[in-house]
């Protein structure tokens, strides 16, 4: 699934600027794929695998997230105030 969706984003024409793809981050994720479009949107492609759990087999938390972020200027992030509670 990762490598057909990396596929599609950059069949999409992404700016050069900005890619990053089967990037490895330090804490052993990979951005799949990382790119803004010509309007400035980003879309992020990072596989996540989990450090299992005593007991488990190892690659039992890989997880695969896709995030589409409008405007990364400025971002729509609900913020909790320091009186709220």
């Amino acid at each position: 699934m990762a490598n057909q969706l990396r596929t599609h984003f950059l069949n999409q024409g992404f700016r050069k600027k900005g890619l990053a793809v089967n990037s490895k981050l330090p804490d052993g994720s990979v951005f799949v794929f990382r790119g803004v479009d010509a309007k400035g949107r980003i879309v992020i492609l990072l596989l996540v695998n989990l450090p299992a759990k005593e007991g488990q087999p190892a690659n039992q938390n890989i997880n695969l997230r896709l995030s589409y972020v409008e405007n990364p200027d400025s971002p729509n992030i609900y913020k909790i105030k320091e009186d709220d509670f």
